[in-house]
């Protein structure tokens, strides 16, 4: 009688030894999917946040002049650097200075003929290739004289 008893002890700790496996297999598995969701939602929010940054970025170069000054309208802490300019962000997605830079807004540009050629990317220290880029050319602006006509009509005569 005291080694059924022993035999039946055994065999509901191995049942109960098993069902904790399973249930720690389980976990584990849902801790995977939820990491899993977490690093997508993240990647999903720096896309975001970088196709906003350089699609703004790309309009404000197009439609200003593109000098510092008028960049620095629509990015205040802007710097200037070789042919374009570079804008810091913290990791917050706030526009920042360059010690507590996180990601970097990069825009450089060219002018090729009656034709300004743009590159706008944005990149992160954890990334190799950027987060967003954007290829641009569009014509560049033409100073108008007294004489040239616009519509058919001279500037001069708006009657």
């Amino acid at each position: 009688m005291n080694s059924q008893k022993n035999t039946r002890s055994s065999l509901f700790l191995i049942e109960l030894m098993i069902s904790v496996l399973f249930f720690a297999l389980g976990s584990a598995i849902c801790i995977q999917v939820f990491v899993k969701a977490y690093t997508v939602n993240e990647d999903a929010r720096r896309l975001s946040f970088a196709s906003l940054q350089v699609s703004s970025a790309a309009s404000a170069l197009k439609y200003t002049d593109g000098s510092t000054a008028s960049m620095k309208e629509y990015f205040p802490l802007i710097q200037e650097e070789g042919t374009g300019f570079v804008l810091c962000y913290d990791k917050n997605f706030r526009a920042c200075e360059q010690k507590d830079c996180f990601f970097v807004l990069h825009m450089t540009r060219q002018q090729e003929g009656n034709a300004i050629s743009a590159r706008i990317y944005m990149t992160a220290p954890d990334r190799k290739e950027p987060l967003y880029q954007l290829e641009l050319r569009y014509p560049a602006a033409r100073t108008l004289s007294s004489d040239t006509e616009i519509s058919g009509e001279k500037e001069g005569d708006l009657s």
